[in-house]
């Protein structure tokens, strides 16, 4: 199968942070609050962050990621091969930014920042690619 290539640079979306739902090129983001479970996935498409808003944008260039469970500082272009996603794919992907911060990038990497401690009012974030 031929994709057309994702739209780079697609303008960041920000997110208050209470219930909502809302579309990013072609992902669908829902936010919910719930109390944080005690393990997240490293690379599945529901994370849990904290309570506030967060931003969702195209990932940067030479950003690295601290992953879920990892040592060490990873280059996100690094985690998007490791779970192989096309180039043409990844200007498109989104990236969920919490206070200016990469935290998650959905389907491919958690990074260990801002997880909430299991209980915790948390804001559950769940993403789909359509």
């Amino acid at each position: 199968r031929v994709y057309p290539a994702e739209a780079a640079n697609q303008p960041a979306l920000t997110l208050s942070g209470d219930e909502e739902e809302a579309r990013w090129g072609r992902w669908r983001v829902r936010l919910t609050r719930e109390a944080a479970p005690r393990v997240q996935e490293r690379g599945g498409m529901t994370a849990w962050v904290p309570p506030g808003p967060l931003t969702i944008r195209s990932p940067r260039p030479g950003e690295r990621i601290v992953p879920l469970g990892g040592v060490g500082r990873r280059l996100v272009v690094r985690c998007f091969q490791d779970a192989r996603v096309s180039r043409s794919r990844r200007a498109g992907w989104a990236v969920i930014d919490v206070a200016g911060e990469a935290v998650w990038v959905p389907g491919v990497c958690r990074t260990e920042a801002l997880i909430p401690r299991e209980g915790a009012e948390a804001l559950r974030v769940d993403v789909a690619y359509e």
